[in-house]
């Protein structure tokens, strides 16, 4: 019993800490979003930026489609031909798939996407006067967004202008800030065109007012990740790896950096990576989950820093349990091959730096966290409860509804700045914020169903010796 209370205690004293770092990390995100954000701070820039434009890198916009509705195609050219950039320097690239004739869901439809995009390209090109949008096909039905990515940059490699030329990744239901092209291309004069890659994290709040109650919740968890993890992790990395290039540091405070230092991922839209950089690494990782994942850790490993887009791109957020859980195994998925990323980089590099291994064993026990952390906690109440330390099963009950709870709560005192910023229509009644903050600890408790769901499934399909594979929902 006396080892159960220490442990009690020592398990309380870190989760309390965990959580009020988070608390902070979220609140700087937030502060340091909205100072960039600042009009003051805009007028500034773009004042200066005008004058540059014929400096600006050409930027590719690469959207693979597959299975999409016409209406969707024709509202997503509208949308990224608004876009505040030089229209002579952007191309945005629709990339159709063999698999759209060939492949399964196509059964009974007298049109497909490819021929959506062939008439939405000639429509909005007619409408601007000038050649933006152009298609790529590719021709083969195996393979997924990663091939489709890497077949239309092979192609269009040769039509590159320059060494100045961004590729970005969105998807067909993609709304990024209309300044995005422009913020990437005043940081990347700014940094005398050293940057080379880019991340617009996601703010998970375009459907919130049609979800139901678990679900609202649910939003407002991806989107705290965004603010608690991304945003930090990413500027982080980008400060210590500046630091470390600039001057030479003490031994203590090397290692102290050494101890900080994370992976950062890029995410499946909204990542701009440098046509020379994206080459040179490889493209997209093939034949794994979650591409966009293990193209970030490649180019962490590789110690080029990932900079954060000070915009965010507002995206819809699973309806239902099981897309979320579907969603979820995914990513997980994607994390699991993360040794081969690393093994990857050992082989290019066997010099690869001691921060670098540190950073991907952390990377490691963040993911083991992620599918093992709910059940220690649920194993924790179950067995305290079973030895009628009923004061503990409380006192973890009340940590546990805190420590979801305060973020919540914390966030939606914040909203007011979370419409501003994000220009969503995220607006929250007061009886509802005390429901979804009631239902947080549920949701942290099913943060470890999408790794199950991915474990389970794995473990089923090796023993039937079939790939795994995720369906592809319709937008």
């Amino acid at each position: 019993m006396e080892l159960i209370i220490v442990l009690s205690v020592l398990f309380f004293v870190v989760l309390t800490y965990v959580d009020l770092i988070q608390i902070r990390n979220m609140i700087g995100s937030l502060d340091e979003f909205q100072t960039r954000s600042s009009v003051k701070s805009r007028i500034g820039q773009l004042n200066s930026s005008v004058d540059r434009e014929s400096d600006f890198p050409c930027i590719y916009v690469f959207i693979p489609v597959l299975r999409e509705r016409e209406a969707m195609i024709q509202d997503c050219l509208q949308y990224f031909a608004g876009m505040n950039y030089p229209p002579d320097k952007t191309r945005i690239i629709l990339v159709t798939s063999e698999k759209e004739i060939h492949g399964l869901g196509i059964v009974n439809r007298r049109k497909t996407t490819i021929d959506f995009v062939e008439s939405a390209i000639r429509k909005q090109d007619g409408e601007l006067g000038v050649e933006m949008f152009r298609r790529v096909h590719y021709p083969k039905i195996q393979g997924d967004k990663a091939d489709q990515l890497n077949h239309a940059i092979y192609v269009l490699s040769i039509t590159f202008p320059s060494e100045d030329v961004f590729l970005a990744t969105y998807d067909v239901d993609s709304r990024p800030d209309r300044e995005t092209l422009r913020r990437v291309a005043e940081r990347y004069l700014e940094s005398n065109r050293n940057a080379s890659a880019f991340q617009q994290y996601s703010i998970y709040l375009k459907n919130y007012s049609s979800l139901s109650p678990i679900m609202k919740c649910s939003a407002i968890y991806q989107t705290l990740w965004t603010f608690i993890y991304e945003l930090p992790t990413a500027s982080g990395q980008l400060d210590r790896l500046t630091r470390n290039q600039v001057s030479n540091q003490p031994h203590l405070a090397r290692i102290m950096g050494c101890l900080k230092q994370r992976l950062v991922y890029c995410v499946g839209h909204g990542h701009f990576i440098k046509s020379s950089v994206l080459q040179a690494v490889g493209l997209y990782p093939t034949n794994m989950l979650a591409e966009d994942l293990l193209l970030g850790y490649r180019l962490s490993l590789r110690s080029i820093p990932i900079e954060p887009i000070w915009a965010f791109d507002v995206v819809d957020s699973p309806a239902s349990m099981m897309d979320l859980i579907k969603q979820a195994a995914r990513w997980f998925g994607g994390e699991t091959n993360i040794r081969h990323i690393y093994r990857e980089a050992k082989s290019a590099n066997p010099s690869l730096s001691g921060c670098m291994t540190f950073a991907y064993i952390a990377r490691l026990y963040g993911i083991g966290c992620w599918l093992l952390g709910p059940m220690v906690f649920t194993f924790f109440i179950l067995v305290t409860t079973s030895a009628k330390a009923y004061a503990l099963t409380t006192l973890g009950l009340v940590l546990g509804l805190l420590y979801s709870g305060a973020k919540f709560a914390v966030f939606f005192a914040m909203a007011h700045r979370m419409d501003a910023l994000t220009k969503s229509d995220f607006k929250p009644k007061f009886g509802e914020s005390i429901l979804v903050i009631a239902l947080s600890p549920l949701r942290c408790l099913f943060n470890c169903l999408g790794p199950i769901y991915f474990v389970a499934n794995k473990l089923w399909l090796l023993r039937s010796k079939r790939e795994y594979e995720f369906e592809r929902t319709e937008k």
